[in-house]
C-alpha cells in the first residue's frame, strides 16, 4: 500500500494508559472500503516499530474488541520476526480523551502561513476531514489529487495550494514520522 488508506483521521488525542497518557490518533475508517488488517499493515509499513521514545510517545495498537486483539497481535508477531526487538506494544483501549487544543493537527498548526490562512475554528482543526488532510500534506504527503479535491470543496486559494505542494514536495515537516 503506497498511499493513505482511504479513512478519515477524526482528532489527535490522549488516552489513558497506566496512569499515564499517551498521545494517540484515532482512525475511523470504513469497513466495506478498507479492512482493520489493512489499517496495520499500513501502520507497520509507515514507521520504525523498533524506535524507542518517551512514554508519551510510544508506538501502540489500541484494541476495542477480541477480533481487533487477535489481528493485532498477528500483525505485532510479523513485525516482531521482521524488525526483531520492537518497542511498539498492543493494548486494549482503557478510555480516548479528546486532547487540548493545542495539541490538535500538529504539523498544520507548526505551519502556522498555512494555518493562519485556512481560518478554521478549534472544533474544525479538531474533527474535520480539511484539517486532517492538510495536517497531512503539512507532514510530507504528497497525493495532489486529494489536495485539488479539497481547493474545490473549500473553496481554497490558488496561492495557498501551491504553497501546501511546495511545502509537502519538500518532504513537509522534517520531524514527521514518514
Amino acid at each position: 500500500m503506497g498511499s493513505a488508506p482511504s479513512n478519515v483521521i477524526k482528532s489527535f488525542s490522549r488516552m489513558s494508559l497506566s496512569r499515564a497518557y499517551l498521545e494517540v490518533t484515532e482512525v475511523q475508517f470504513d469497513p466495506s472500503l478498507i479492512s482493520y488488517r489493512q489499517v496495520l499493515d499500513f501502520f507497520w509499513s509507515h514507521h520504525n516499530p523498533a524506535e524507542r521514545r518517551k512514554k508519551q510517545y510510544q508506538s501502540a495498537i489500541l484494541y476495542e474488541t477480541d477480533d481487533e486483539k487477535k489481528v493485532a497481535e498477528e500483525t505485532y508477531a510479523q513485525a516482531k520476526a521482521k524488525f526483531g526487538n520492537i518497542e511498539t506494544y498492543v493494548v486494549k483501549l482503557d478510555k480516548f480523551y479528546q486532547a487540548e487544543d493545542y495539541h490538535q493537527k500538529y504539523w498544520l498548526r507548526n505551519k502556522k502561513d498555512i494555518f493562519d490562512e485556512l481560518k478554521l475554528n478549534d472544533s474544525q482543526v479538531a474533527d474535520s476531514v480539511l484539517a486532517a488532510k492538510m495536517n497531512a500534506f503539512c507532514a510530507g504527503y504528497t497525493d495532489f489529487s486529494e489536495l485539488e479535491e479539497l481547493k474545490r470543496e473549500h473553496g481554497l486559494s490558488e496561492s495557498l495550494v501551491e504553497k501546501v505542494k511546495r511545502f509537502a514536495s519538500s518532504g513537509g515537516d522534517p520531524r514527521a514520522c514518514h
